[in-house]
């Protein structure tokens, strides 16, 4: 069953660049995420806490750029 809500926080939400009832897209702290689903909306943005409220059936998120985060140890010998 889809979600019928989605509460994103803790990922620094820096700015939607676009959103309708199928798609909701956003650049976060983390690379650039996108929301698919169907009935969705922006119920609440808070970019100064990086918050983002999106309710409707919410089938994919998924992001774009994922940043690999590699260790001390990895960067040295990799």
């Amino acid at each position: 069953t889809p979600a019928l809500f989605a509460g994103i926080n803790d990922i620094g939400v820096e700015e939607v660049s676009g959103f309708d009832e199928s798609i909701v897209q956003m650049q976060t702290e983390l690379g650039a995420l996108t929301v698919h689903g169907s009935n969705l909306r922006v119920e609440t943005l808070s970019v100064d806490s990086g918050d983002l409220l999106v309710v409707g059936d919410i089938s994919d998120l998924s992001y774009a750029d994922v940043p690999v985060r590699r260790g001390f140890w990895a960067r040295l010998f990799g």
